[in-house]
């Protein structure tokens, strides 16, 4: 039992040895899913990392484990992770999922306007179709990456180490597991911007689930972010200049907002704008 031997125990020691107890369980777990698909579908040995199905399996193996850890080895209840209900939960979560959206497709607009992007709707109604009947899908990846994220992990780092501390090791890993492919690609500058991106986004939503002591503002804006991907990649709404903003700082790299010098800067902006609101709502208190 964890209560029992906190006091023993160094907390920075006992976060790095629960950190990495779940970390080994986690790859353990995903290791054999993949060779299980290897197994049924001989044809698709990679489907756990390339599929829509194998995401989901493995997003929800993950919040099994988060379940396991915050019941069975924190011996807390589930809505300590962040969800604990409020009056405004239904309307905050909007709000900040259509406020995210916007911000996000404002970047096709401005590149457009700079002309580095042009504005296309020649994608076929099936795509179109298909964009829309897949709404759901970031409303999942984002309670799922919050609750790992945001919930788990922030709340891990902080029985060890101070808020802000927390929030730059919890965004450490998140930036770090969506950049995991093989260590030659951290040579790369795409990569090392999208490594910067999320990792400022990361805070970003640290500080939103700091203020509000609740997963559900960060999970709104994080589902508007991934909803306008998941509009580019189904329907090529905006289109990039490929010669002209392949290696452009301002605009990133081509189709990833994430490695964009203006995103980084509204990122920074809303991570001041939670840390304001939050050491205000302290003050209060």
């Amino acid at each position: 039992m964890l209560h029992d031997t906190s006091n023993a125990m160094p907390k920075k020691l006992q976060v790095s040895l629960i950190l990495l107890s779940f970390l080994c369980a986690l790859l353990i777990l995903s290791f054999l899913v993949t060779e299980a698909s290897g197994l049924f579908f001989t044809h698709k040995i990679d489907l756990l990392k390339k599929s829509g199905a194998g995401v989901v399996i493995f997003y929800l193996l993950f919040l099994l484990l988060v379940l396991f850890y915050q019941k069975k080895v924190f011996q807390l209840p589930i809505q300590e992770l962040g969800f604990n209900a409020y009056p405004s939960w239904k309307k905050e979560l909007f709000l900040a999922y259509i406020t995210a959206f916007l911000l996000a497709l404002s970047y096709g607009v401005f590149g457009v306007l700079a002309q580095k992007m042009t504005l296309s709707f020649d994608a076929p109604l099936k795509q179109w179709l298909a964009f829309c009947a897949s709404l759901l899908f970031p409303f999942f990846v984002a309670f799922a990456e919050e609750t790992l994220f945001r919930g788990f992990f922030l709340n891990l780092f902080q029985r060890g180490y101070s808020k802000v501390t927390a929030s730059l090791l919890s965004s450490f890993l998140f930036a770090f597991s969506h950049n995991l492919k093989t260590f030659a690609d951290w040579t790369r500058p795409d990569q090392i911007f999208k490594f910067i991106g999320l990792f400022i986004l990361g805070n970003m939503f640290c500080s939103a689930k700091l203020w509000r002591k609740s997963l559900f503002l960060p999970i709104g804006l994080h589902a508007g972010f991934v909803t306008y991907r998941l509009l580019i990649r189904k329907t090529h709404l905006f289109k990039y200049d490929i010669d002209d903003t392949q290696n452009n700082l301002l605009f990133g790299v081509i189709d990833d907002p994430r490695t964009a010098l203006i995103t980084w800067a509204v990122f920074s902006l809303m991570l001041l704008f939670f840390i304001y609101k939050n050491k205000k709502s302290n003050l209060k208190q």
